[in-house]
């Protein structure tokens, strides 16, 4: 049975860093960690930035996974997400079903509109996922995955200084 919940919303990227979640939507609550089956965690996502950010891309393989965390949050704040997350222009959300340790919950998250396979992401912002999936103690096999991926430095020093401060 597939447990529905508008108000639940999936994170696989750098909001699995909760401080950064937090910041975006304050009434977020961590409801359990899930993961997506047949699919693979990409930095894909063209970002505003230029710079490859998370997306979620089904390949119908059943040994390929995406963890993530499952929030539940009020959805008085999903405003607040949609404009973080570029709704509309950076990504699109869309219901899917989380496989968690309590069962299969419905839960919506955000997949990406522009994909550009050459970007990479920057250093600060695969930092956000890893400690995030750190923090949560995702499977290490998935960290070390994440923590695989190639980034580059971002040439913007003041929002490199600014995400780097925000990490700790």
């Amino acid at each position: 049975m597939v447990v529905s919940h508008s108000d639940y919303y999936f994170a696989y990227g750098s909001n699995l860093y909760q401080s950064r979640l937090l910041e975006r939507v304050p009434s977020a609550c961590l409801i359990s960690l899930g993961q997506l089956q047949g699919y693979q965690l990409q930095f894909h996502k063209v970002g505003l930035d230029q710079s490859g950010k998370a997306n979620i891309q089904g390949n119908g393989r059943p040994n390929d996974r995406v963890w993530g965390a499952v929030f539940q949050m009020d959805l008085s704040e999903l405003p607040h997400l949609d404009r973080a997350e570029s709704l509309g222009v950076g990504y699109e959300r869309q219901c899917l079903s989380i496989v968690t340790a309590e069962g299969c919950l419905e839960a919506f998250t955000y997949l990406a509109l522009l994909k550009d396979d050459t970007l990479r992401p920057f250093h600060w912002y695969k930092a956000y996922v890893v400690q995030g999936a750190l923090e949560l103690s995702l499977p290490a096999a998935y960290v070390q995955q994440i923590q695989a991926v190639p980034s580059i430095p971002d040439p913007d020093a003041e929002r490199r200084q600014h995400h780097m401060a925000l990490l700790g």
